[in-house]
């Protein structure tokens, strides 16, 4: 079963966590100890809420896009909260106040309107538990203190615009009597004023019934239906929270790091970086020693499945397989030493050829001291069969070695006999492995292109990089090599660039053996 897209990028992202997990925890504990500095630094403030109940007193608060469309407008109440008038009064009430200006005071206050409610929530901070709990009380009161008086006054001149009206109705009506008493009566004149004067009078009656009610009406601005307590814990810094958002900012951080880190290195690491740049990796990866003998070569399930995966594409009239690092090191060599032993280990009679004019690894773990090598082959100085010998330990494994000497080049490997000697080479085993220099270093791999059926990239993890598989697939593809797929292998042990010393390499060959 093939992976989707999203679980790639999900094992992506997974890998990229494993490799850089310090980075994400260094910034999980930055956040942390931010949120501690935060929490020990940042002021303390407290809120305390007193909710107040608003009722109508007569005026009709609607306005035009208002929230509600009753005789109380709250959107405009809750702006009255926090107005001067009533920071003026709230001011008035506390003995201790935390600003010494209204102004300053109101930017303490925030008011909220619960849906669907006649109920304003009055909300005061302040840096003392009491003081919000005073500052709230002291803004309820006087809000309400202050719409009370609002009230009366408008019923003030109310009263007082009945009781001009009523003064001049009364005048009218004393007109119209004297008029009345000087008529004629039954005349039409006298008829017709004591119609003005009957309509007067229902008037001003109608006027003193409308100034009995509003001398006896109540007015109840509202009425504050829960008191502001003491707050017990601070309103901010928010513990929870703010230790939330510092670890989740820690390891958003952390991780964006991460991630340009590991797009600024180019090393190779896995198999996806391998299929990333259009190579068939064969297995998940391998995983060898530098100082393994042949015997206890790593010949488990993954080289086992590079094995099965090579032998399957090679063809049975020339089964030879280069080997080709990408970079400098050991996990060429290792790669076709133990790849050797491996398929040499199924039954098969398998020959390793050093080609690596780099390295010959197998000069370097057993006794090939007196013996020719490749280059003696290919400046004929020396026959095939006097160059073969077997590996010790692997009864289906022979070997030549390049050259002790180092005197094997990239120019005796581009020469005309190159072709005939491995030609040669082939008929005496069933399969042939030949290690060869990095891509990297030389062009040796891709002159050896031509006697062999297909080639197997290695990148060494955390060595190669991506220009160093772009150099290689690039001068394979110059040539219409094959590729047959690539492997990601990884060395334990000692790793070094220079060659050891003959005394070194005796002794760690001794020990081999």
């Amino acid at each position: 079963m093939s992976m989707t897209q999203a679980d790639v990028g999900l094992a992506d992202y997974g890998a990229l966590l494993r490799r850089r997990w310090r980075l994400v925890v260094g910034g999980v504990l930055v956040g942390l100890i931010a949120a501690g500095g935060a929490i020990a630094l940042l002021p303390k403030t407290y809120t305390s809420t007193a909710s107040v109940m608003v009722q109508t007193t007569g005026e009709n608060g609607a306005v035009q896009g208002g929230r509600t469309s009753g005789d109380v407008n709250l959107d405009t109440e809750a702006q009255i909260v926090k107005s001067t008038a009533v920071a003026v009064l709230a001011l008035g009430k506390l003995d201790e106040p935390i600003a010494e200006e209204a102004r300053g005071l109101a930017r303490h206050v925030t008011v909220s309107v619960p849906p669907n409610t006649s109920v304003l929530n009055i909300t005061f901070e302040a840096g003392d538990p009491e003081d919000a709990r005073d500052g709230a009380a002291a803004f309820a009161d006087a809000y309400l203190e202050n719409r009370s008086a609002v009230a009366s006054r408008r019923v003030e001149a109310q009263v007082e615009g009945v009781n001009v009206q009523l003064k001049e109705l009364r005048a009218q009506s004393t007109e119209l009597d004297k008029k009345l008493v000087s008529a004629d009566p039954g005349t039409p004149e006298a008829l017709s004023v004591q119609s003005q004067r009957d309509q007067l009078n229902r008037q001003i009656a109608e006027l003193g019934s409308q100034l009995a009610q509003l001398r006896a009406s109540a007015l109840v601005p509202g009425e504050v239906i829960t008191e502001a307590q003491i707050p017990q814990s601070p309103a901010s810094p928010n513990v929870p929270i703010l230790l939330l958002s510092c670890v989740l900012s820690g390891f958003l951080i952390g991780f964006l790091l991460a991630v340009l880190l590991d797009r600024l290195d180019h090393r190779i690491r896995d198999r996806r970086d391998l299929s990333s740049l259009g190579l068939d990796p064969l297995v998940a990866g391998v995983r060898l020693s530098e100082t393994a003998r042949v015997v206890d070569s790593q010949t488990t399930e993954p080289m086992r499945q590079l094995r099965n995966a090579l032998l399957v594409q090679l063809p049975k009239f020339n089964p030879a397989v280069l080997v080709a690092p990408a970079s400098s090191g050991s996990a060429g060599p290792l790669v076709a030493l133990h790849l050797a032993d491996t398929m040499a280990r199924s039954g098969l009679r398998v020959l390793l050829v050093s080609a690596n004019s780099s390295r010959c690894l197998l000069s370097e773990r057993f006794d090939t001291e007196g013996r020719p090598g490749l280059a003696d082959i290919l400046r004929g100085r020396a026959r095939v069969r006097e160059a073969i010998f077997p590996v010790p330990g692997s009864t289906n494994l022979l070997a030549i070695h390049s050259g002790s000497d180092g005197s094997l080049h990239s120019e005796l490997l581009q020469g005309e006999q190159v072709s005939a000697v491995f030609a040669e080479l082939a008929t005496r085993a069933d399969v042939m492995v030949i290690d060869v220099a990095p891509t990297s270093e030389n062009a040796d791999a891709q002159s050896l292109v031509s006697v062999a059926s297909g080639v197997l990239i290695v990148a060494e993890r955390l060595r190669a990089t991506r220009s160093d598989l772009h150099e290689a697939i690039d001068q394979f593809q110059h040539v219409d090599a094959r590729v047959l797929g690539a492997v990601v292998a990884e060395v334990d042990g000692v790793r070094s660039d220079a060659r050891r010393s003959d005394q070194a390499t005796k002794d760690e060959a001794a020990d081999d053996l």
